[in-house]
């Protein structure tokens, strides 16, 4: 195979490989065992990373909340979580459905009713999420905590009082 800018290149573990702009990085391996650890990694930061995608927007696990019980019009959504404004809830509904997460059901009425309801995918995140929620409120006080601590070092450091400080 002719040597070219799409031919694929294998190198040997510990070998340089190119990195951005004609720049090298050299990784070190002791073993197959941590190659292993390393693809595993990866593997897992990735996973977390498709999970985040699809979840991340600001809205979208308040929708499925209220989705739960069953499908609704897009004015009870919006009344549900009035601090959303209509054009955002458009955009999250959109790209929920898009995902697979919701279904968008068009009734031949006039004038048009429209309901959303989520799908398969959707109701298997309620259990997840509805655990996620019990830890993030089992752990308000650790938060409240840890953000204190943190708080208080960062006023320190800046007054020029950098120390430790530690609460117990």
């Amino acid at each position: 195979m002719a040597a070219g800018a799409n031919a694929l290149q294998v190198r040997k573990i510990g070998e340089e490989e190119p990195v951005g702009r004609g720049r090298k990085h050299t990784k070190h391996f002791k073993g197959r065992g941590s190659m292993r650890k390393i693809v595993g990694l990866e593997d897992r930061a990735l996973q977390s990373r498709e999970a985040i995608e699809l979840l991340s927007s600001k809205w979208r696990i308040a929708v499925l909340n209220i989705l739960r019980d069953g499908p609704l019009r897009t004015s009870e959504i919006q009344g549900a979580i009035s601090e959303v404004s209509s054009k955002v809830l458009t955009e999250t509904l959109r790209g929920m459905q898009r995902d697979g997460l919701i279904d968008r059901q068009i009734f031949g009425v006039v004038p048009a009713h429209v309901e959303y309801g989520l799908t398969g995918m959707g109701r298997s995140l309620i259990k997840p999420l509805r655990d996620l929620c019990h830890w993030a409120k089992a752990h308000v006080a650790e938060r409240d905590q840890a953000r204190s601590k943190f708080e208080l070092a960062a006023k320190m450091s800046q007054s020029g009082k950098a120390r430790q400080v530690v609460f117990k």
